[in-house]
């Protein structure tokens, strides 16, 4: 019994962690394997993290759920004018620009597939990802400071090569270390995108993203030696994500995304040496 309950605790610190490294830009999957390595955490790895997503997709489903619905709804009206109109709407043009994000992520996702159980075992490899991720989160900065805010302002907001690079990006974030909110937000931020539209973008993006992960791992089921361990992590990682997504848009809004930079590289250090 105490073994059991010992799990249980375990999988809620995993599932706040998940939920709070989710959405800052720290790496939730890195932090996953680090802590897997350090607790000893009995749970089939991968399978656990990936059902772990689905509590912060959750997060992001309640967050974004009026603009997700805007956007369902627009879009189906969009769809119908199209016939008379012959021009797209606003919420057409997003959604095709996130069917072409999604491209490229699917396709990475699926050439690394198998290379995935080879990183999620070695720390040292975190190490060096979470310095790539620390480098994304700086280069926004350089940006800034070379470019007028009201000129940045004032940029169109995401064009298809914008969403295609970004798609990019987040499929080499499926290795533990790089952060996928991290890497997509400072790409769109390089590339002039507005903050606000950048994180949405980003966090839109992500739903087929954690999706797709599902679907590829959900036949890992019956590896799992407890669906109430699984579902404790699924519970903690949807409610503390809650609270670090609304934090890191409130950071976003401040321009202040880059000070995690500082985070990774301490974590690097760290993980090198475990």
């Amino acid at each position: 019994m105490s073994e059991r309950l010992d799990e249980v605790v375990k999988a809620a610190l995993l599932g706040a962690l998940q939920g709070l490294t989710e959405f800052l830009p720290v790496s939730s999957s890195g932090h996953l394997v680090l802590f897997h390595h350090m607790l000893g955490f009995s749970q089939a790895n991968i399978f656990f993290d990936v059902m772990l997503h689905v509590g912060t997709l959750g997060a992001i489903l309640t967050v974004y759920r009026k603009s997700i619905f805007h956007l369902v709804k627009e879009f189906t009206s969009g769809t119908l004018k199209y016939f008379v109109t012959r021009q797209f709407s606003s919420a057409q043009r997003m959604v095709g620009l996130l069917f072409i994000a999604t491209v490229p992520t699917g396709i990475i996702g699926l050439l690394l597939n198998d290379q995935i159980n080879y990183f999620f075992s070695q720390p040292k490899s975190v190490s060096l990802m979470l310095l790539v991720t620390a480098s994304f989160l700086q280069l926004p900065r350089f940006r800034s400071r070379k470019t007028n805010q009201s000129k940045l302002q004032s940029e169109p907001e995401l064009k298809i090569w914008h969403a295609l690079l970004i798609g990019i990006v987040q499929g080499l974030a499926v290795l533990p270390g790089i952060s996928r909110s991290g890497a997509t937000i400072s790409t769109a931020l390089l590339l002039g995108v507005r903050p606000v539209m950048a994180a949405e973008f980003s966090f839109l993006l992500s739903i087929p993203a954690i999706l797709g992960a599902v679907v590829l791992k959900v036949g890992d089921i019956s590896t799992v030696s407890s669906l109430t361990t699984v579902s404790v992590g699924i519970g903690t990682s949807f409610f503390i994500g809650l609270i670090a997504l609304r934090l890191l848009l409130n950071l976003i809004a401040k321009a202040k995304f880059f000070v995690f930079s500082y985070y990774c590289l301490l974590v690097a250090i760290f993980a090198f040496f475990i």
